[in-house]
Protein backbone atom coordinates (compact mmCIF):
# COMPACT_ATOMS: atom_id res chain seq x y z
CA UNK A 1 0.00 0.00 0.00
CA UNK A 2 1.56 3.44 -0.72
CA UNK A 3 1.05 5.62 2.16
CA UNK A 4 -0.46 9.50 0.85
CA UNK A 5 -2.79 12.06 3.01
CA UNK A 6 -5.37 10.27 1.11
CA UNK A 7 -5.40 7.19 2.59
CA UNK A 8 -5.02 8.55 6.13
CA UNK A 9 -0.88 8.59 6.31
CA UNK A 10 0.42 12.91 6.06
CA UNK A 11 -2.57 14.73 7.07
CA UNK A 12 -0.40 16.38 10.14
CA UNK A 13 2.79 16.69 8.59
CA UNK A 14 3.48 19.45 6.27
CA UNK A 15 2.98 18.58 2.46
CA UNK A 16 5.07 19.33 -0.62
CA UNK A 17 3.17 21.80 -1.60
CA UNK A 18 3.77 23.98 1.22
CA UNK A 19 5.58 27.10 -0.22
CA UNK A 20 6.32 28.85 3.24
CA UNK A 21 8.44 25.18 4.25
CA UNK A 22 11.98 26.03 4.70
CA UNK A 23 13.87 23.41 5.18
CA UNK A 24 16.15 23.63 8.06
CA UNK A 25 17.74 19.94 7.88
CA UNK A 26 17.33 17.07 5.03
CA UNK A 27 18.10 13.30 5.82
CA UNK A 28 17.83 9.95 4.21
CA UNK A 29 17.59 6.53 5.27
CA UNK A 30 20.93 4.67 4.46
CA UNK A 31 19.58 3.25 0.83
CA UNK A 32 18.15 6.63 0.12
CA UNK A 33 14.81 5.37 -0.80
CA UNK A 34 12.95 7.47 2.21
CA UNK A 35 13.98 10.99 2.18
CA UNK A 36 12.30 13.72 4.97
CA UNK A 37 12.79 17.59 5.73
CA UNK A 38 12.52 19.33 9.15
CA UNK A 39 11.74 23.23 9.12
CA UNK A 40 12.46 23.65 12.84
CA UNK A 41 14.65 23.15 15.53
CA UNK A 42 13.50 19.83 17.83
CA UNK A 43 11.12 21.11 20.84
CA UNK A 44 13.30 18.48 23.08
CA UNK A 45 16.20 15.85 22.68
CA UNK A 46 16.71 12.75 24.85
CA UNK A 47 18.11 9.57 25.87
CA UNK A 48 16.19 6.43 26.19
CA UNK A 49 17.43 3.74 28.10
CA UNK A 50 14.26 1.96 27.86
CA UNK A 51 14.57 -2.15 27.48
CA UNK A 52 12.13 -1.52 23.89
CA UNK A 53 14.65 0.62 22.85
CA UNK A 54 17.93 -1.11 23.89
CA UNK A 55 16.27 -4.07 21.80
CA UNK A 56 15.01 -2.40 18.96
CA UNK A 57 18.76 -0.50 18.35
CA UNK A 58 20.71 -2.89 19.64
CA UNK A 59 22.30 -0.31 22.14
CA UNK A 60 22.39 0.50 25.84
CA UNK A 61 20.26 4.05 25.12
CA UNK A 62 18.53 5.65 22.14
CA UNK A 63 19.05 9.27 21.31
CA UNK A 64 15.88 10.94 19.83
CA UNK A 65 15.21 14.55 19.01
CA UNK A 66 11.83 15.60 19.40
CA UNK A 67 9.83 17.37 16.41
CA UNK A 68 6.13 18.36 15.79
CA UNK A 69 4.60 16.69 13.26
CA UNK A 70 3.63 19.69 10.93
CA UNK A 71 7.73 20.75 10.83
CA UNK A 72 8.38 17.19 8.91
CA UNK A 73 7.71 16.40 5.41
CA UNK A 74 9.05 13.33 3.47
CA UNK A 75 9.89 13.95 -0.08
CA UNK A 76 10.72 10.34 -0.93
CA UNK A 77 9.69 6.87 -0.06
CA UNK A 78 6.36 6.90 1.38
CA UNK A 79 5.57 3.57 0.20
CA UNK A 80 9.14 2.40 1.68
CA UNK A 81 8.05 2.92 5.06
CA UNK A 82 7.68 -0.09 7.67
CA UNK A 83 5.66 0.56 10.58
CA UNK A 84 5.99 -1.38 13.82
CA UNK A 85 3.84 -1.55 17.07
CA UNK A 86 6.48 -2.49 19.98
CA UNK A 87 3.30 -2.68 22.25
CA UNK A 88 1.51 -5.07 20.65
CA UNK A 89 4.27 -6.57 18.73
CA UNK A 90 2.66 -6.02 15.06
CA UNK A 91 3.34 -4.45 11.63
CA UNK A 92 0.94 -1.87 11.68
CA UNK A 93 0.64 2.18 12.09
CA UNK A 94 -0.95 2.32 15.43
CA UNK A 95 0.66 5.15 17.25
CA UNK A 96 2.98 4.85 19.27
CA UNK A 97 5.30 3.17 16.39
CA UNK A 98 9.03 3.04 15.37
CA UNK A 99 8.98 3.76 11.84
CA UNK A 100 11.63 2.52 9.74
CA UNK A 101 12.20 2.07 5.53
CA UNK A 102 11.70 -1.25 4.63
CA UNK A 103 14.20 -1.61 2.29
CA UNK A 104 17.84 -1.09 4.27
CA UNK A 105 15.73 -0.81 7.77
CA UNK A 106 17.14 2.18 8.84
CA UNK A 107 15.11 3.87 11.78
CA UNK A 108 13.30 6.82 10.91
CA UNK A 109 11.42 7.96 13.72
CA UNK A 110 9.57 7.04 16.68
CA UNK A 111 6.18 8.22 15.84
CA UNK A 112 4.22 9.18 18.79
CA UNK A 113 -0.11 10.31 19.23
CA UNK A 114 1.29 14.20 18.67
CA UNK A 115 5.33 14.39 17.94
Amino acid sequence: MILSAKNGFGHEYASLDDSAFIPKYRAACFCGKVRYEVSAEPVDAKLCHCRTCQTLHGAPMQWAAIFHKHHVRFTAGLDQLRFFNSELGINERILPCKVSCNQCGTPIADEGRRM
